[in-house]
């Protein structure tokens, strides 16, 4: 027992110590991204010391010893992860949001509209071309979901999306800390549409502001929202 106990002191410092620098990483996460929102605010050029290089720290200490006093934990079975597709995401937008997006017609208007936005989020030429680069690395178009660049009929192995490697986790962090922007964007883009989509089509634009801004108002606390 006295054996058990010393693996269990070695094991709980071992966990302190990854917790310490995993919060400590994805706080200087946070602050980045804050840094980088004040900055396009106030039209400053964003640079590559804005975001954060490193990987998040990864557990390397012993795993929880076992307490002899106590029967085995069985081991529950594996079961495969059923990890959405992107019609789960259209699914689920038409359900909450009663919206669903208008989908570019071809890759090429995708890469149109993505140099817009990124040259209007205050990126250079340059930064675009490498955050391009870097995410797309030539596999796929802007739709594409990892797991399934060569097979379609694959299993998805996670919710990465596109070229930008969307996470449906990550996007619930940043509603969770920034979701009243977004909300206003979503509104402002609504009320400047032209007279022409007035009517059903304005309230029809309107929806995604309406329902991302009730989820913004439950406030989905950082620490639940931020894990992966």
């Amino acid at each position: 027992m006295a054996q058990y106990r010393r693996a269990l002191e070695e094991y709980d410092r071992a966990q302190q110590r990854y917790a310490a620098a995993a919060s400590a990483y994805w706080n200087s996460i946070a602050e980045k991204r804050k840094e980088r929102s004040g900055k396009r605010a106030r039209g400053q050029p964003i640079a590559i010391d804005d975001y954060v290089l490193l990987q998040p720290p990864v557990y390397t200490g012993p795993s929880k010893p076992q307490n002899p006093s106590l029967p085995p934990t069985p081991t529950p079975p594996q079961r495969p992860r059923n990890v959405p597709v992107v019609a789960d995401f259209l699914a689920a937008a038409r359900e909450e949001f009663k919206f669903s997006p208008r989908q570019p017609g071809s890759d090429g208007e995708f890469k149109h509209a993505y140099a817009k936005v990124a040259q209007a989020a205050g990126l250079s030429k340059d930064q675009a071309v490498r955050v391009y680069s870097f995410e797309a690395t030539g596999n796929g178009n802007y739709d594409i979901q990892a797991g399934l660049e060569y097979n379609k009929h694959a299993r998805a192995v996670s919710t990465a999306l596109g070229y930008n490697q969307l996470l449906a986790t990550n996007t619930v962090e940043i509603i969770a800390e920034d979701g009243g922007q977004f909300v206003a964007s979503l509104q402002t883009s609504a009320a400047q549409l032209p007279d022409r989509r007035s009517g059903w089509g304005r309230r029809r634009a309107g929806r995604p502001a309406s329902g991302l801004g009730a989820r913004d108002d439950a406030r989905v606390p950082r620490d639940h929202a931020g894990l992966v």
